[in-house]
């Protein structure tokens, strides 16, 4: 008996619970008999993965099974993929680490206001970011693939007019 490959499930086409329930109803039902229960905690793991890679402002896009190396700070990690619909999200952080760094500067905190400068110049960065992905979102890209009217410019006219006979041709036979 042959069986046909299966699309892999992609986390953004069905949430990770519905995915983790889906698995463990196939695995009582005997669906999968051939998968262990180790291999359905493996799959497990890996849907808590993508499950822990959802964040606030986007996606995460660290490997697989790496541990964060930035302490969560998410706006400075080069990592951090903005989610365009999350920009006003972004502009707020930003506005509170200004707020913060004014805070920070009036107390005499200047070690935090150094590290909030650094979140700052992140955010502003991250901005910008998002402000070219929406860009190019909404940009269309010339392929070079030919127009209709480029296409459809290229007609052959033929003339109305009848052209009367050239006097050294020949005469037609009718019977």
């Amino acid at each position: 008996m042959t069986t046909k490959p299966r699309k892999p499930l992609i986390a953004k086409q069905v949430p990770a619970e519905t995915a983790l329930k889906l698995m463990d109803a196939a695995f009582a039902l005997g669906v999968e008999a051939s998968r262990s229960r180790a291999a359905l905690a493996k799959a497990r793991v890996l849907v808590g993965h993508f499950q822990r890679r959802r964040l606030a402002l986007g996606d995460c896009g660290r490997a697989y099974g790496t541990s964060c190396i930035h302490e969560h700070s998410c706006v400075r990690c080069p990592l951090l993929r903005v989610d365009p619909d999350q920009r006003q999200r972004l502009t707020e952080i930003r506005d509170n680490l200004i707020t913060r760094i004014s805070e920070a500067e009036h107390e005499g905190w200047l070690g935090e206001a150094e590290g909030l400068r650094v979140s700052l110049a992140a955010a502003r960065d991250k901005l910008a970011q998002t402000d070219g992905a929406i860009q190019r979102r909404n940009t269309a890209i010339a392929l070079g693939i030919p127009t209709f009217p480029a296409i459809t410019g290229r007609t052959v006219t033929t003339s109305t007019t009848q052209v009367s006979p050239s006097p050294h041709a020949e005469p037609h036979e009718t019977s």
